[in-house]
């Protein structure tokens, strides 16, 4: 009887020590960029186009890319945001335009709101 529950306490001791904590969890979630400030296009928008949308490297929307829609310069991004806005339809995937990033998830939300605050004001190229 004490082999037993000891083989019982030894063996849920080894499963519950078994636990691994991913390191965005143990982070917590990014810090969102406060948007009642000013917003810039070349220090806060053209980082989130370039990591996950555009940029001149291998990205789906990079210069010259098969799908048509660059998003790797101010003019491109800004063109996206014309008219019914792709640009934010896409992101927040509202079911209008096609879900992106394509495959990788939605952006967080601090990033979606800082693009959105960003267009609201004019999409400026500073």
């Amino acid at each position: 009887m004490k082999t037993i529950l000891f083989f019982l306490l030894l063996t849920s001791v080894l499963l519950t020590g078994c636990y691994y904590d991913h390191a965005e969890e143990l982070a917590g979630p990014e810090p969102c960029k406060d948007t009642t400030g000013t917003i810039s296009f070349a220090n806060d928008i053209q980082s989130i186009m370039n990591g996950s949308c555009g940029g001149n490297n291998a990205a789906c929307h990079a210069q010259g890319n098969p799908t048509g829609v660059e998003l790797h310069d101010y003019t491109s991004i800004y063109n996206q945001t014309l008219f019914d806005n792709p640009l934010m339809s896409s992101i927040t995937h509202d079911g209008n335009y096609n879900e992106m990033p394509k495959g990788g998830g939605k952006l967080s939300d601090c990033k979606i709101n800082l693009i959105s605050a960003w267009i609201n004001r004019g999409a400026q190229n500073n």
